[in-house]
């Protein structure tokens, strides 16, 4: 190792020091070399030093992340812990959804080996250690209803119970399933306000989707709840729709949402 290469990298563990000092588990490339006063030949030496340690964690290009000591066995710390600075630096608005955000509004009936996350454009998924933080495309990011949650690093933006039941149901290959889908309901019908619907019924303007989601709420949830997708549906023109559409099923007909109930549904016991 050159002298050079050696002054770089004890300045990069003071400046990993005094970032943990702040409360800051992140950094980009940029910032770490501005303040360093060094090259990015010599930065990335370093940081890949750090890497091979278990010390830095790179998700993306040019955007670092300190692992600290309680979470070097599991490979990095949860994605919430810096994904709301990781989406700054890509510049791209963003909501932690599905089932991650679910399991913030109490249904955590079952364990979510991913952190869902939903964005305007594809983004590749983000594995590590024993951690992935997974991108779901949704040209109405911006639009959806959200909520702040903090983390042990700041906050992350996370959609409200009524948004993620639409997800859930509207990306239901993602969700695992209707089966799971009706658990969550019912882990979280409790905090699903009816009137909140309507926003996310207008923005998404899908009748069919508004139609599976009535129905679920309207069988797994809190029957009070759905009584405005109902009335949302009143003045429309409504199609029979599959429940899953992407079964060829025939089942039984719901004829109050218009639905053809064709996969078998079951919850677990929560």
């Amino acid at each position: 190792m050159d002298k050079r290469s050696l002054i770089n990298n004890i300045k990069l563990s003071d400046y990993i020091e005094s970032l943990l000092r702040k409360g800051s588990i992140c950094f980009t490339k940029a910032e770490a070399i501005k303040a360093l006063n060094t090259t990015e030949l010599a930065f990335m030496r370093a940081a890949q030093r750090y890497q091979k340690k278990g010390i830095l964690l790179r998700p993306v290009t040019g955007f670092y992340v300190i692992i600290e000591v309680e979470h070097r066995d599991a490979g990095g710390p949860p994605g919430i812990h810096f994904l709301n600075k990781l989406m700054k630096y890509l510049k791209l608005p963003y909501y932690v959804g599905m089932l991650s955000a679910a399991r913030f509004h109490g249904a955590t009936h079952q364990v979510v080996m991913e952190t869902q996350v939903l964005t305007l454009r594809p983004l590749p998924i983000i594995k590590y250690g024993r951690h992935r933080i997974r991108f779901i495309t949704n040209k109405f990011t911006e639009k959806i209803p959200k909520q702040t949650l903090e983390t042990p690093h700041g906050s992350i933006l996370i959609s409200t119970p009524e948004a993620t039941l639409f997800d859930l149901v509207r990306y239901h290959k993602k969700a695992v399933g209707f089966s799971h889908i009706a658990t969550i309901i019912l882990e979280m019908k409790d905090k699903i306000n009816g009137k909140n619907l309507l926003p996310i019924a207008q923005i998404y303007n899908d009748i069919p989707i508004v139609q599976r989601v009535g129905f679920l709420l309207d069988t797994y949830g809190n029957k009070k709840s759905a009584i405005p997708l109902q009335n949302w549906l009143t003045d429309k023109d409504i199609p029979l729709v599959k429940l899953n559409p992407m079964s060829s099923t025939k089942g039984d007909r719901n004829l109050k949402w218009s639905i053809n109930i064709n996969t078998t549904i079951e919850p677990d016991l929560v």
